[in-house]
């Protein structure tokens, strides 16, 4: 009896936290604030990396981390500004702790890495394979952006991404119908 209580616990332990993860996503997805961030390329060898498409949310601000004196690692915020649909402005909050900022539409919680680039795990999308070749092009002459959504403690979660404005799977469905004519 013993043994199936603890087989039972240690197969629903997991399942439950996959589940709570899975609930506070949706969540920052269903109540989050809306941005439309512009991507880019930046390497070639980990652009595709599977079925993930790897990318650069473009800030409108090349240094951030060098603009915070962030040591790798620290945790950085962002106070993004939407200008537009296509375009943004952004300034680095210089606490360690979350402080909402006044005139920002939505702050963003990440980290400086190694290489002094600020990321806060938006930098990757699922695309289809057969597609991929096309998409990447796409990134690279800089016509995609993402959609984002950002909870009150600046917990960032992609919601899709755009190719020439379009949805993906609006711009894909399109893209398919021109190759059949």
């Amino acid at each position: 009896m013993k043994l199936n209580t603890r087989l039972i616990i240690s197969l629903a332990v997991p399942i439950l936290c996959l589940a709570a993860f899975v609930v506070y996503k949706a969540a920052i997805l269903a109540l989050g604030v809306k941005l439309v961030l512009p991507v880019s390329g930046y390497d070639p060898r980990d652009l595709l990396s599977g079925h993930y498409l790897t990318y650069r949310v473009d800030y409108n601000r090349p240094d951030l981390c060098r603009d915070s004196y962030a040591s790798p690692g620290d945790r950085v915020y962002v106070c993004v500004r939407q200008k537009g649909e296509e375009g943004v402005e952004s300034e680095v909050i210089r606490s360690l702790h979350f402080i909402p900022a006044e005139g920002c539409t939505a702050v963003i919680r990440g980290v400086c890495d190694e290489r002094g680039r600020f990321t806060a795990g938006i930098e990757r999308f699922y695309i289809p394979e057969k597609e991929s070749a096309m998409l990447e092009r796409i990134v690279w002459d800089r016509k995609a952006m993402i959609v984002v959504k950002v909870d009150k403690n600046g917990t960032a979660v992609v919601q899709d991404m755009l190719f020439d404005g379009m949805p993906m799977n609006e711009f894909l469905k399109k893209h398919r119908n021109e190759k059949r004519r």
